[in-house]
């Protein structure tokens, strides 16, 4: 008996994971198709090695030199090549890291004055260590999985930043190190999810050290640390934690800059970093608010060329700005703009997102904060590369799944985004690469995700608004060609010129001179498509940063994150929001309880009726409890003839169930021990759509309302000090209690190593629950799986037998023509009830409908679960004992 999954693995493909696949090793915890990916991509990347590579890998391959031949008080003064140094110390150690095994593969890699070295072994070399280090980012995506509340969700947000054609182009193909560092950012990311906030801040502080570019999103980190870590909710600064993350940042600043801090090279170290001559644009406009504005200043100089208007023009901007040279940016009618001038612009946005985050510090809050932090940064800074889109994509692409405006948002960002890097990509072959990877990544995308967020639009403006930005989207088809087409037209019409004229290229006017003859000529157009993917994707983008901050400033923050959650229902800087939601919770409460006793009336006059039937029927004495109420019953008989057995609508908890699916968090006590935390993986698994969460200090209410904030349906909670397991129903009821005997982990079972876990959803075997009591328990452990399909190999039995109710879980193989081969997979277990409680956990004042008590469990041959027990049903549908009339 082979059978196959992982033992805590994401959420797969339920419509092959029949639990009899091969798996890889299996205690890497790595599903099938997560090795698929990796393979698939690994092999990609390979077959790209030939591929075009820019002046970044001659850059890197310098920097290899540097670090490899001197010694460290010359990294950053170095001057032989024009490639200087001039990334964090970090990075240059990474980077001497990578040069031991360069100098034992190829000696000339590392020689300083071997300069645009690029044979072979060094092309294969640098273009492997891109793929080694990038599975970091690998490991960061798969632990964000792991923890998920929504893991199918996840794992197409994960395998999409994995697969990001970001990374393909600037890493694989044009060269550099992004995956490994944005891998850095996710672990530093997944540890703020998971609460553990100092690991959070040390490997952003260890980030900021390897590429000094994320000090685009360090504010958002400072204030979320300093609010969330280092103040408590009161307001009182927590001194501990504070000097806890201020030593540790201390600490890797003065491993980063310590040595040259002690050479006296700091000057020379920043003057490295932050170059600020450069001009206000690169050399491609990244597709920001200053693209949109030269464009306009272009667009201004050219109306004035033809019409002659008299407006001021400087001289010195009538120079094209469009060219492809890196160089001071001079407006030629709009006034130009400084550095302190997208300084300030900087700081006026993000003061805003800031305020908003230090008045709500949940995780989703600080990732959307994150995320419009570097928004900022990116469409008002100061020469801005397009490659540093990324720093907005890659956290955007953790908030892709929340909802459809987080959705819309993400794919105008991304679609513009990727769009504007294609120009780092020119020749053909690249040229074919990047648009297909491309146009499969978002297909993948929006398959994947449009469905699980569609909401349909509110209004006609959100009808309008859709339509419009499909529009956008669909206008990326025209500029595609149009890019592709202008240039070959262009060399037709000049070459057309030419010929007439007898003119040689080099020669023609510019018609950007004002007062210059304009030709029809287009070599003064060779970087109009330049301009116009810049101009067109900064529409997009802008678009989608206005789109953000709306649904930022706008939304109340609830992230569906396993600890955010709770967070948000304990937050002081939310009472007014918290105290609305528990009056509203309170109210339900009592309408329901209002509805649930006027169904136990309508019970109980329909079984007086019945009763008093019986009675007249048989010919029999009325009854003394009947003899007051005979006469008003018996006149009421005559229209009770077609009349069934009133239903439960209000009592029923689990109406929908089968038409919504369960969604259940599994948690432990506190201070669980290692063999409790492994029974709690392995029920995880046991419950599809559950997700594990740790425990930590917070309370049984918190927890409730934690699970209120993000509609889940059941609650379980696992114990080990006296062997309990309760699953609480929310948002009403009922909680059941349960005792656990003779639990064998998966590990502990035979055919542990042969076999693997499942995720389809299961088929349910009941034994043994024919009475009310085994009815309604049967019905709180069947409503906690979805229903499965009909192919599903996967079953799990509950057969009672002297009220224990034993627990199996098995998946088959049917084997032509009529046998099935059966393997266990486990956990499996005894249980056994012991109390029913009409409310959730966290009601302790709720009423007990059952309850285990002294003598039911000594009594001999009285068995709750299969019919000789006492239980009549929920004591609200129960007639009330009635008075013994006086005789």
């Amino acid at each position: 008996m082979v059978v196959t999954a992982n033992n805590d693995s994401p959420a797969q493909d339920k419509s092959k994971s029949t639990g009899y696949e091969k798996l890889w090793p299996q205690n890497w915890g790595i599903s099938t198709t997560e090795w698929d990916i990796l393979l698939l991509s690994t092999v990609l990347k390979v077959l790209l090695f030939p591929a075009y590579r820019s002046t970044d890998f001659e850059v890197h391959r310098n920097w290899l030199a540097i670090t490899y031949s001197l010694p460290i008080s010359k990294w950053y003064c170095d001057t032989t090549s024009e490639w200087t140094l001039d990334y964090p110390p970090f990075f240059a150690y990474f980077e001497k890291l990578l040069s031991i095994p360069a100098s034992l593969i190829d000696p000339k890699i590392v020689d300083l004055n071997n300069l645009n070295y690029d044979s072979w072994s060094v092309i294969a070399y640098q273009r492997s260590t891109v793929i080694l280090t990038e599975l970091l980012l690998g490991a960061a995506v798969l632990k964000f999985v792991r923890g998920a509340v929504d893991p199918a969700s996840q794992f197409i947000i994960s395998a999409t930043l994995f697969l990001h054609p970001g990374f393909l182009i600037i890493d694989h193909i044009h060269f550099q190190y992004n995956g490994f560092m944005f891998g850095i950012l996710l672990w530093s990311i997944l540890m703020a999810r998971n609460g553990n906030k100092l690991a959070s801040g040390v490997l952003f502080a260890i980030l900021l050290n390897f590429k000094h570019i994320y000090m685009y999103i360090a504010p958002a980190y400072f204030i979320y640390l300093l609010r969330s870590f280092c103040i408590s909710p009161s307001g009182q600064l927590q001194i501990k934690n504070f000097l806890a993350l201020a030593n540790a940042v201390i600490a890797v600043f003065t491993a980063s800059l310590g040595p040259f801090f002690l050479m006296g090279q700091i000057p020379q170290l920043l003057s490295r970093l932050f170059p600020f001559t450069r001009g206000l644009n690169h050399a491609y406009w990244a597709p920001n608010v200053w693209a949109l504005v030269t464009a306009l200043d272009r667009v201004l100089l050219k109306y004035i060329q033809i019409t002659g208007a008299s407006i001021s023009v400087n001289t010195e901007g009538m120079q094209s700005t469009s060219r492809g040279l890196v160089g001071d940016t001079v407006f030629a009618v709009i006034p130009n703009v400084k550095p302190v001038h997208t300084f300030t612009f900087t700081i006026a946005f993000q003061s805003i997102i800031l305020f908003k985050l230090w008045r709500n510090p949940t995780y989703k809050s600080f990732l959307t904060a994150l995320t419009l932090c570097g928004y900022v940064s990116y469409l008002f800074g100061w020469h801005v590369h397009e490659k540093a889109i990324l720093l907005v994509l890659v956290p955007l692409s953790l908030l892709a799944a929340e909802r459809q405006a987080y959705f819309r948002t993400f794919m105008l960002a991304s679609v513009a985004g990727i769009f504007s890097l294609f120009p780092l990509l020119f020749t053909p072959a690249e040229s074919i690469i990047k648009v297909v990877y491309s146009f499969l990544w978002l297909t993948f995308v929006y398959i994947g995700l449009s469905k699980r967020v569609y909401e349909f639009p509110r209004s006609l403006y959100y009808v309008i608004l859709d339509v419009v930005e499909k529009v956008y989207l669909a206008g990326f088809v025209l500029l595609q060609l149009f890019v592709v087409l202008f240039p070959l037209l262009s060399a037709r019409s000049k070459h057309a010129i030419e010929t007439v004229a007898c003119v040689p290229s080099d020669e023609v006017i510019c018609p950007d001179v004002v007062d210059a003859p304009v030709t029809t000529d287009a070599s003064g157009m060779e970087f109009l498509p330049l301009m116009v993917t810049s101009v067109y994707c900064a529409v997009g983008i802008v678009w989608g940063f206005i789109r953000l901050m709306f649904v930022y400033l706008n939304e109340e923050t609830t992230y569906q994150g396993p600890l955010s959650a709770i967070q948000y229902c304990t937050d002081p800087a939310v009472p007014a929001k918290f105290s609305s939601m528990l009056r509203r919770q309170i109210r339900e409460r009592r309408q329901y309880v209002y509805a649930k006793s006027l169904e136990a009336q309508e019970r109980q006059t329909y079984e007086r009726k019945q009763q008093l039937k019986d009675v007249l029927a048989s010919g029999k004495a009325l009854p003394t409890e009947l003899r007051k109420d005979a006469n008003s019953l018996g006149r009421e008989l005559a229209f009770d003839e077609a009349q069934a057995d009133p239903l439960t609508h209000i009592d029923n908890e689990y109406s929908r169930a089968g038409v919504q699916d369960p969604k259940i968090v599994i948690t432990t006590s506190r201070d669980p021990s290692s063999k409790l935390l492994q029974f709690a993986k392995e029920m995880r698994l046991v419950f599809p759509n559950s997700h594990r969460i740790n425990r930590g200090n917070y309370v049984v209410k918190e927890l409730a309302e934690a699970c209120r904030a993000n509609d889940v349906t059941d609650l379980i909670i696992l114990h080990e000090h006296r062997d309990a397991m309760i699953v609480s129903h929310f948002p009403h009821g009922p909680t059941v209690f349960f005792t656990l005997n003779n639990v064998a982990l998966r590990h502990d079972i035979a055919t542990y190593k042969e076999s693997t876990v499942s995720e389809q959803y299961p088929h349910l075997i009941f034994e043994n629950f024919s009475s009310k009591l085994g009815e309604r328990i049967r019905d709180v452990l069947k409503y906690l799986f979805p229903v499965p399909k009909e192919d599903s190999k996967r079953v799990m039995t509950f057969a009672n037998e002297d009220d224990f109710i034993s627990f199996r879980h098995h998946v088959f193989l049917k084997i032509p023509p009529k046998q099935v081969q059966l393997a266990e997979v486990g956990p499996r277990f005894e249980m056994k009830p012991y109390e029913i409680r009409q409310g959730t956990i966290e009601q302790t004042e709720a009423e007990k409908e059952w309850v285990l008590a002294h003598y039911s469990r000594t009594a001999k041959k009285r068995n709750m679960l299969t019919g000789s027990g006492s239980y009549s049903g929920p004591r609200s549908s129960r007639p009330p004992p009635s008075k013994k009339s006086k005789r």
